[in-house]
């Protein structure tokens, strides 16, 4: 019974290794060795039972029991054999798999590399620029068409060649202050460099280059390789370089027009200044009348005192005094006329009341004459005020507006159009507002007319005869006023016109 009972027990250890046999041939490709163990442990198997069913049903020989606990043990090894290799062949099924599944994905991003390294070189070969791959000792590890096209050499001639070779020429890499190689700087910082070049091209023209070099990190974060970008800027260049010239010659014409510009300005000064000669002298005249017949009456008495025996020292003194007294005065006119008439070489600061006082005491007897009155008003804030400019010149606007009031209130006269009892007036008016002083000049000589008033500081343009203007005072005088930072406006009033100067005060 026991031996039947362990060959029972042997059929069911051979059937368990037979099915874990079965399993192996689907982990591995090479399925036939497992296919024979299956079969020889499956004809083991037949055999027991065929033997099991003879001794239960053919009353056979029934083994002795020795002899089946050394089938069950040996069919208990074959099972532990199994059942140990099992899992060391499903482990290398899972690495196989593995592996398997990575090469399937190394070989679709090779592809994919593949695609992309064609795509980048497309796009590269279609840049007009020329743009090489550039390793840590200066060798040339790829290039673009552009490369080929400009230095006329074959894409592998151009592979392992020194960078400095294929753009200088030169057996020494670039260097500094002319050509800085930007490689070098790429080194040092590991950021972009951009520097510009000439480049000595095949047919021995010269090139001007805008080259970009963009660093490639290795994992540690050192630059390894060298993207260069090379951008011809000779015609940028050239524009520029005639730009420059052209801004030379213009700056040249400029200063040479400006020079014309204020000699010409200088000379209608002058013209303005001599225009008013003729009054000048009679201004003078005027001015010497009185004193040369004091003069001669003290000449005439001093010859009667001494015809007379009536000439004494006290009395010769006396009469000596008065006549020095007399050409001091006419020194003292002749040098006003001879400072007004001078140009102002520099830039100070002048009182705008002394040098209308100025004028107007040069002036007052001629303008008596042309019966004109005129008055100066003044308020407390211009009374401190001072201004930066040029004295001669402000009081030569000053001049040129009241001669062209009297000119307008002498044509009124002419013209019977003014009241004989009011008389020609002029008013300076003479007052501060905002940090700025005013002078008006006020008369009643009739206006501008309305289709004239837009043009009366233009140059030449007059609506006096050609004998009485020339059209270029009112024109001086505004340019003056203007060189001094001010403005010069007019307007007409009731009756007459204002003229006005705004210049910045300097309290």
């Amino acid at each position: 019974m026991a031996s039947l009972i362990l060959s029972l027990v042997s059929v069911i250890v051979q059937a368990v290794a037979v099915y874990m046999a079965l399993r192996l041939i689907r982990v591995t490709k090479n399925s036939s060795a497992w296919v024979f163990i299956s079969v020889a442990i499956s004809l083991m198997t037949l055999r027991r039972l065929e033997n099991l069913y003879k001794v239960t049903f053919d009353s056979g020989v029934v083994n002795p029991v020795g002899f089946e606990v050394l089938g069950l043990v040996i069919s208990i090894f074959m099972l532990a054999g199994v059942v140990r290799i099992a899992p060391i062949f499903l482990s290398i099924k899972t690495s196989h798999d593995k592996i398997q599944e990575s090469l399937s994905e190394k070989e679709i991003l090779l592809g994919e590399l593949g695609q992309t390294k064609q795509l980048l070189e497309a796009v590269a070969n279609g840049i007009t620029e020329e743009i090489l791959l550039i390793a840590e000792d200066f060798k040339v590890l790829w290039a673009n068409d552009a490369v080929i096209r400009a230095h006329k050499v074959q894409h592998n001639q151009i592979i392992g060649m020194h960078c400095h070779k294929l753009t200088h020429h030169l057996d020494v890499s670039c260097e500094p202050p002319d050509d800085p190689c930007p490689i070098t700087v790429c080194k040092a910082t590991g950021q972009a460099a951009v520097v510009h070049h000439t480049h000595i091209m095949d047919d021995g023209s010269s090139a001007f280059l805008e080259i970009s070099v963009y660093p490639i990190l290795n994992m540690d974060g050192v630059a390894e390789r060298f993207v260069h970008v090379s951008k011809d800027i000779t015609e940028r260049v050239r524009q520029e370089e005639k730009i420059r010239n052209l801004n030379i010659i213009l700056e040249q014409k400029v200063k040479e027009e400006v020079s014309l510009r204020e000699q010409e300005r200088q000379l209608l000064f002058q013209q303005s200044k001599m225009a008013a000669v003729g009054e000048m002298i009679a201004a003078i005249a005027h001015q010497w009348r009185q004193p040369l017949n004091a003069i001669s009456i003290i000449s005439q008495e001093i010859r009667d005192a001494y015809e007379c025996g009536e000439m004494t020292n006290e009395y010769m003194k006396e009469m000596v005094d008065v006549i020095i007294k007399q050409i001091s005065f006419m020194s003292k006119t002749i040098n006003d006329f001879r400072n007004f008439l001078n140009p102002s070489k520099d830039v100070t600061t002048f009182s705008i009341k002394e040098s209308i006082e100025e004028i107007l005491s040069m002036f007052k007897d001629i303008l008596s004459k042309s019966n004109i009155a005129v008055t100066l008003e003044e308020d407390s804030l211009s009374e401190k005020c001072a201004v930066m400019g040029y004295p001669n010149e402000f009081k030569h606007v000053v001049l040129n507006i009241i001669n062209n009031s009297r000119d307008a209130i002498s044509s009124m006269w002419e013209k019977d159009l003014l009241d004989k009892e009011i008389g020609g007036k002029i008013i300076i008016r003479l007052s501060g507002y905002e940090g700025k002083v005013l002078v008006s000049v006020i008369d009643n000589g009739g206006g501008v007319p309305d289709e004239f008033i837009d043009k009366i500081f233009n140059s030449h343009f007059t609506t006096k005869s050609a004998e009485k203007g020339t059209g270029i005072g009112l024109y001086i005088s505004k340019t003056i006023i203007e060189g001094m930072g001010g403005t010069l406006t007019v307007r007409n009033t009731d009756g007459g016109a204002e003229f006005t100067i705004s210049l910045d005060a300097i309290e």
